[in-house]
């Protein structure tokens, strides 16, 4: 099975973190326009830590309505997947005593917000993480300094780039840090973005992701990302 979920996770050089902060609103590269923010703003997104999905395939697989969940893999936070008709019984199902019991006080079961390719089947199928939510291991409502669709593309998808802002820089830092070889969730309204595995500590503030969005589905998601964010 290929990769179910491509993505990349990197620090962007200080030449382009500098060019960020100058709130230029539009730039031209390779021949196409990108928008740019024009003031930092507080987002709705979070970044997350992760359990790995193991030891708790066997209670989510047991609750769950049955030919609603397709099982993952042992050694990432993404239990398995679930067709998009299934989702509301599938996610009810988890309130059950016995997965809460199951699974650790800080974790949430979360779904991908895009499809995920599988091969061989048609259904649209999203992916199932087990999330982090502790205060101390999360970020929550980010401040974006900067965030766009980028004119690269990664594994025939397109990226997403951000910036973080302020204090949050040493944050995101720390967080990638402290995870190096492990998995974190990029997560909005509720839905995972992407659980890139963790390379290298992350400092300046910048990266970037990429998932199986289409590169309208990724403009559409930055605007709903700036449309439901505030001013700082």
């Amino acid at each position: 099975m290929k990769r179910l979920i491509t993505l990349v996770l990197t620090a962007v050089a200080l030449t382009a973190c500098s060019q960020i902060k100058k709130n230029v609103h539009q730039i031209i590269h390779n021949e196409e326009q990108i928008e740019h923010l024009q003031h930092p703003v507080r987002s709705t997104l979070s970044f997350h830590e992760t359990y790995n999905a193991g030891e708790y395939l066997e209670a989510i697989y047991k609750n769950a309505p049955e030919g609603t969940f397709l099982m993952g893999f042992n050694d990432t936070p993404m239990a398995g997947f679930v067709a998009a008709a299934d989702t509301a019984k599938f996610m009810e199902a988890m309130h059950k005593e016995a997965v809460r019991k199951a699974l650790p006080n800080d974790c949430r079961l979360m779904l991908a917000r895009f499809k995920s390719d599988v091969p061989d089947d048609e259904r649209d199928l999203h992916s199932v993480y087990l999330v982090k939510t502790s205060k101390n291991l999360s970020m929550w409502n980010v401040t974006l300094q900067d965030i766009y669709v980028s004119d690269e593309i990664y594994a025939g998808h397109p990226i997403i780039a951000f910036q973080l802002s302020g204090k949050e820089v040493e944050q995101w830092a720390t967080m990638t840090r402290m995870n190096i070889g492990k998995f974190i969730t990029i997560v909005f309204e509720d839905r995972v973005l992407c659980a890139p595995r963790v390379n290298s500590e992350i400092t300046g503030g910048a990266a970037s992701i990429s998932s199986e969005f289409t590169k309208e589905q990724a403009c559409a998601l930055v605007e709903e990302i700036v449309s439901k964010s505030s001013a700082e």
